[in-house]
């Protein structure tokens, strides 16, 4: 019988309540300087001769304002992300820093600066109704920004006492905190996909917050989410294409199971469910 695990996540003033046992990054503001984080990660002008062609006037006046396009919709997304960037990149040189040639000591204070690392803002500034050729990138960015939040949770859940680098437990959080890594390195190459792209296309109606593609955002989203963390996992997880949503009318899960579904995303079934005031609702099962 499946059992659901719930998760809620806030995109777009929606909350999720979900389960996905799958295998196994806040106020906006302009992003800082950042430390780098580790893998365990005048041109001259010469005067014009006397057979110089005359010099061109531009004209005078204000010049026209470019056009609109999809970024100017997404700046709170590039700000809300660019902001988690560098929390994490603060919060990856306190968990390198607790890593000793022999031993590892997770102090309360990282635990405490990995901990606060959220990703519900990026999640919110995700315009419901983007069509799929931008969707896809929007989402490898936050992929690439939850896989890295979740590789400095595996490792910031062992507390003290210290823990031998060979111990199962001090290979647990090597093995995690490698999983960031790969996300790291991706995340400028797939923000600047995002921004070409978007720069070049007319902005987008955004969906009502109770419409079919404000629902579809929820559940990719936590989908997402949730890939990187099921069964205990601590990121690590590369991007990958949108998995199918299909609807279908609500029914139960299986006979007296008491549970219920009207859909499925990559073939796994979810109940969708929105309330007023609060958003979707989205349980997913597995398993």
């Amino acid at each position: 019988m499946n059992r659901p695990i719930r998760w809620v996540a806030l995109p777009l003033s929606l909350n999720v309540m979900l389960a996905l046992l799958a295998a196994c990054g806040q106020a906006t503001q302009p992003p800082q300087p950042r430390p780098a984080q580790s893998a365990t990660q005048s041109a001259t002008r010469t005067a014009p001769s006397a057979t110089s062609s005359p010099a061109v006037i531009a004209p005078t006046g204000n010049p026209s304002p470019s056009a609109p396009s999809e970024a100017d919709r997404l700046a709170a997304f590039f700000a809300a992300s660019a902001q988690l960037d560098n929390q994490l990149h603060q919060a990856a040189a306190l968990v390198n820093g607790d890593i000793g040639a022999t031993r590892i000591l997770i102090k309360p204070a990282t635990k405490a600066a990995v901990g606060q690392l959220q990703t519900t803002a990026v999640t919110r500034a995700i315009p419901a109704g983007l069509p799929h050729r931008l969707l896809g990138p929007v989402l490898a960015v936050y992929n690439d920004l939850e896989s890295r939040r979740l590789s400095l949770m595996g490792a910031a859940r062992y507390s003290p006492p210290a823990v031998p680098r060979s111990s199962p437990e001090g290979q647990a959080i090597l093995r995690c905190l490698g999983n960031g890594g790969p996300a790291a390195a991706r995340y400028d190459g797939d923000v600047s996909a995002v921004r070409d792209q978007a720069q070049v296309m007319p902005p987008v109606a955004v969906a009502a917050p109770d419409s079919r593609a404000a629902a579809e955002l929820t559940v990719w989203t936590t989908f997402v989410r949730l890939a990187q963390s099921g069964c205990g996992g601590c990121g690590g997880r590369a991007p990958a294409p949108l998995p199918p949503i299909t609807w279908h009318p609500k029914k139960e899960l299986g006979a007296g199971t008491g549970s219920y579904t009207n859909g499925t995303v990559g073939g796994i079934a979810f109940l969708a469910e929105y309330r007023l005031g609060q958003g979707w609702n989205v349980l997913i099962y597995a398993c």
